[in-house]
């Protein structure tokens, strides 16, 4: 199952499983789970890049291609609607034991893993702004807060190392308008 998860029809966007480290069982079992959630990463920027291919086209067939793709990811209930934007919310742990089959505590320890044989780039995405004499209350729209300060605290981000992939220096290209 892992390995079919890791395999594409199109041989440029296989994931490349030369990085595994096979020192022991634990490793080998973080290596195919932190996979897994690479993958769920690499299915976002797909769908990122479909649709800036299609809001904004290079050439008709690319057009035509992400046209029908978006129609048909809008169908499954992927996206919303066909002209909206992708909002980038980052992946958060609960979906990624729940991708994998473990609980939460896994999840984190496997992403923890890939950052640290560096085959992502974790991003935080929390907002800190000074209040005086919050004094821990409950504030509506916010995660917590502290005695003079209020935090808003959302799922990370991930950006996929280029070693990890075979197609990520064009995604890159693509992303910045370079063909």
């Amino acid at each position: 199952m892992v390995m079919g998860r890791l395999h594409s029809h199109s041989a440029c966007r296989n994931v490349n499983i030369d990085r595994f480290d096979l020192a022991s069982f634990r490793t080998i079992y973080y290596s195919l789970r932190a996979f897994i959630a690479l993958s769920i990463q690499h299915r976002k920027d797909f769908i990122r890049r479909t649709i800036q291919i299609a809001t904004d086209p290079r050439g008709g067939q690319d057009c035509k291609t992400a046209r029908k793709t978006v129609k048909r990811l809008v169908r499954q209930g992927i996206l919303k609607c066909p002209n909206g934007k992708y909002d980038e919310s980052g992946i958060t742990f609960k979906r990624i034991a729940k991708e994998t089959g473990n609980c939460i505590r896994t999840a984190e320890r496997i992403v923890d893993f890939a950052v640290m044989k560096g085959w992502v780039t974790k991003i935080r995405h929390y907002t800190q702004f000074f209040e005086r004499n919050v004094m821990y209350r409950l504030i509506d729209g916010f995660t917590f807060t502290t005695t003079n300060n209020i935090y808003s605290v959302q799922a990370n981000s991930y950006v996929l190392n280029p070693s990890v992939s075979n197609d990520l220096g064009m995604v890159g290209n693509i992303l910045d308008g370079k063909k």
